[in-house]
């Protein structure tokens, strides 16, 4: 892992991701005004857990995940 990556280990990743389910992130996207048809490119999106749940604002948009960890994009 890259020393300035905020994800240091797996475990990290698990507890982001329980997180993300615990509190949600759908009020915390709501400044982003997303419409239906966006197209959100999110970099260093981890596992993914706000990439879903912007997938899930923009239903016949996009929404593309990237992180320079592949494993984590792979979890």
């Amino acid at each position: 892992v890259h020393p300035d990556y905020l994800i240091h280990s797996d475990d990290e990743l698990v507890r982001l991701e329980r997180q993300a389910a615990i509190y949600g992130t759908e009020e915390d996207l709501a400044t982003l005004a997303l419409r239906p048809s966006d197209r959100v490119l999110d970099v260093g999106c981890g596992a993914g857990a706000i990439t879903r749940t912007i997938a899930r604002a923009v239903p016949w948009g996009r929404a593309t995940g990237i992180d320079r960890e592949a494993r984590y994009v792979a979890h």
